[in-house]
């Protein structure tokens, strides 16, 4: 209490107060005179003395409190209660779950209700995947996929924004599937008062976290899978972790021994998957002793996809000569399905035309004559003589090296070996930058006899989009050996190894052979990475290998000029070493080029974590945004049905189109976007998929999130309830500030207390003086 809200109801009376206080006064001054001085009784009786005819002359002011309450029924507040599956469970050694510990104070009879009700306009709700407004918390079934706490308490003050919400009281374990979004605050809400539901001791139970899929263009395992496996209470215990296809048959097991509680461990799986495309798997954990009571069993699973499609990709090779390389290219990707290699190869270099050298009138090359070709079609001799492989169609690359734009941004990456810059012109060379930092393509450059400097490189476009600086003085380096090794980045990059383990990797470069040719260059750029060297008779290494991002594209440069040794020089025909080299290149190469349709699957948390937003990325033939299309997409719920969803163009991105899907089964999703170019073109259909079990993340964590909830009331101006002090705070609550209020007066002087009080004092003060035998 605040003294400046005491106010005196009759301060008339201040004179008549006055002097009876001063005659009491005497009064008491003059009773002390049978009282010996020095005894501590004489300052006890006259302090009660005092006290208590105080208060009885103070009560003819008529003293009262002065304050604010608030208006009854005029303020909201709310009450929201947890709904999902995760109340369900039963905390150690209770026999009634959460919810049945909760029932009891969800009664519209409960104390702490009534006393709310008569302050506040209640408003009571549930949430799971989404916040209910219901008329009272009876009828909850607990079987909510989802536990959006966050998107509810947002969606709760959005609702009643303007209005005089008062607070929120939260009924909730704080296990949430959600959270805020990079930026979201939590100030704008209200004061939380979260009431944490179950005790903090964890119950039996083994739970499975996946952690990370990496993908890698490594042929012997380019799938990697992370998980951690923990347990409370069955310490000691061996389980099993088993990682399944789509089809349900175990690719792999393997067993681990729990440790302490909560503790976790790693498991990792590696391996290739047949299937190309989009394929699901599952890992799940299971303990080998089939009688284990665990509190849940859902969090013992969880799916992931792999995506292995995207192809075929297609790759142009362009060599100024026929040589070695290429032949070991096209060997090394003849059964690979997910890469076409187009080749481009010049047999004859362009020459001066002399009349002398044909037949009378004839005037193309006589390399050419017996193919039937017609004069205007078969190459002049100031053109040069070019053999295409792999096309499509007699159309493709018919007129030689693509020179527009949707020409060249049908391939996936290019690879230039052995053939110099003034074969292009310059338009052409400039496109091929272009085909890299704005289509997102790959270039590689093979150090052929006409590459990189002896190419003219130096002069060129192509020398800003290469990882290394051109030495144009000094061009080639020749020496009878050198060997190559692995850098450390080189150790890092999964597609520039070949075998599985450091020993096999170090015994196979032991046994590869010395190379003779290196393309020398300055240095590497800013933000390339030397992958490979090779050291020369002298020990001085030089860059061998080396890579970069260029603009939206990648780049790499194999500086080693006679590669094709490696092949030659094998003892066994059957070693594919050099062929899995050549293959995790390529596809490193193309691993992350876009498509012309392109769709990712994001969720976004402020939506909800049950709630897709799949984006689509329409691009033309130059690949640029494409605006006025019509995009459809087809999904695939877990049932096998088909939903069809039209896409609308996005705000914010030119081209990109977006749709959001509420998924509500649970399982696998496949979608395909099916686009519809203005012209009424259909381009390549776009594949993706994602996965949905809100029961691996409701069950994360089993013991209630009490720091979750801390930190929630603490941000929001809230407190911690305790359920059986609930009623407490409920009366309390009105000492608050709120936004709509009325006045309160409250007469202090009319308290039943301030009356036995003033004759307790009094008693005591006589009973002292008998006690003692004074008078």
């Amino acid at each position: 209490m605040n003294w400046t809200n005491l106010i005196w109801g009759a301060p008339e009376w201040l004179p008549a107060v006055i002097l009876l206080g001063g005659a009491a006064l005497i009064v008491i001054v003059y009773s002390l005179r049978h009282i010996p001085r020095n005894q501590p009784i004489r300052i006890i009786t006259t302090t009660l003395k005092t006290v208590a005819l105080s208060l009885l002359l103070l009560c003819l002011l008529e003293p009262l409190y002065s304050g604010l309450r608030p208006r009854p029924g005029a303020n909201l507040f709310l009450v929201m209660a947890d709904n999902s599956q995760s109340m369900l469970v039963s905390d150690h050694r209770q026999q009634q779950n959460r919810a049945e510990q909760l029932a009891p104070l969800l009664s519209p009879d409960a104390a702490w209700q009534v006393r709310l009700n008569q302050d506040f306009d209640v408003r009571y709700y549930q949430f799971d995947s989404r916040l209910e407004a219901v008329e009272n918390l009876l009828g909850m079934d607990h079987e909510g996929l989802h536990s959006n706490m966050h998107q509810a308490l947002r969606a709760a003050a959005t609702r009643f924004g303007g209005r005089p919400l008062a607070g929120i009281i939260l009924l909730t374990d704080g296990n949430t599937t959600d959270s805020l979004s990079p930026g979201q605050a939590l100030e704008d809400l209200p004061p939380v008062y979260p009431v944490v539901v179950g005790n903090d001791v964890a119950p039996a139970d083994i739970r499975l976290s996946l952690k990370a899929v990496q993908q890698t263009n490594f042929e012997l395992a380019p799938i990697t899978v992370t998980a951690e496996i923990a347990g409370d209470r069955y310490q000691g215990r061996q389980v099993s972790v088993e990682l399944v296809n789509q089809q349900d048959e175990v690719i792999e097991t393997q067993t681990l021994t729990l440790k302490g509680d909560g503790e976790s461990q790693e498991v990792r799986f590696q391996w290739n998957p047949e299937e190309s495309g989009i394929c699901f798997y599952r890992l799940q954990v299971a303990a080998a002793e089939d009688n284990l009571d665990e509190a849940t069993l859902e969090n013992n699973q969880q799916s992931f996809l792999v995506d292995r499609g995207g192809g075929p990709y297609r790759i142009l090779y362009v060599s100024g000569r026929p040589n070695w390389e290429y032949k070991y290219l096209r060997r090394a990707i003849h059964d690979d399905e997910e890469v076409e290699l187009v080749g481009l190869i010049r047999i004859a270099k362009r020459e001066p035309k002399f009349d002398f050298r044909s037949r009378a009138g004839e005037s193309t090359n006589p390399l050419f004559r017996g193919f039937d070709n017609e004069d205007e079609n078969a190459e002049q001799y100031d053109q040069p003589v070019l053999v295409r492989f792999g096309t499509r169609d007699a159309e493709e690359l018919r007129d030689g090296f693509p020179s527009s734009a949707d020409q060249l941004y049908q391939y996936d990456a290019l690879v230039f070996d052995d053939v110099e810059a003034e074969m292009f012109t310059q338009d052409q060379l400039s496109l091929v930058r272009e085909f890299v930092s704005h289509r997102g393509g790959g270039f590689l450059m093979l150090g052929g006899q006409e590459s990189f400097a002896s190419g003219n490189y130096d002069r060129s476009p192509l020398e800003e989009l290469l990882p290394v600086y051109i030495n144009s003085t000094n061009k080639r380096g020749v020496s009878s050996r050198f060997r190559m090794q692995l850098t450390r980045e080189g150790w890092l990059e999964p597609w520039v190894r070949v075998k599985p383990s450091e020993l096999e990797e170090n015994q196979r470069i032991e046994e590869m052979p010395a190379f003779r040719t290196v393309n020398l260059v300055k240095r590497d750029k800013p933000g390339a990475a030397v992958l490979v060297e090779v050291e020369d008779a002298d020990g001085e290494l030089l860059p061998a290998l080396v890579a970069r991002e260029f603009g939206h594209g990648r780049t790499a440069a194999m500086l080693i000029g006679d590669f094709w040794r490696w092949g030659l020089a094998r003892e066994d025909p059957d070693n594919e070493d050099m062929s899995k080299s050549w293959r995790q290149m390529l596809r490193w190469l193309v691993a992350d080029v876009p498509h012309r349709v392109d769709i990712k699957v994001r969720t976004e948390q402020e939506k909800g974590a049950n709630i897709q937003t799949l984006a689509v990325t329409v691009r033309d033939e130059e690949f640029q945004p494409l605006d006025n299309a019509v995009v459809q997409l087809a999904i695939t719920p877990p049932d096998g049905s088909e939903v069809l969803l039209a896409a609308q163009a996005s705000n914010q991105l030119a081209g990109t189109y977006e749709v959001d899907y509420v998924a509500r089964q649970v399982g696998a999703y496949r979608v395909e976007a099916r686009v519809t170019g203005p012209d009424g073109h259909t381009l390549k259909a776009g594949v993706a998929g994602w996965t949905s079990q809100p029961a691996a993340a409701e069950f994360q964590q089993l013991v209630p999130n009490r720091q979750l909830l801390e930190s929630l009331a603490k941000e929001t101006g809230g407190e911690i309830i305790q359920e059986n002090k609930l009623e407490n705070f409920a009366r309390q609550l009105q000492q608050q500030d709120f936004e709509i209020t009325e006045p309160l007066i409250f007469p202090l002087w009319h308290q039943t207390w301030i009356f036995l009080l003033a004759i307790g004092l009094l008693c005591a003060e006589w009973g002292l003086r008998r006690w003692r035998g004074l008078p």
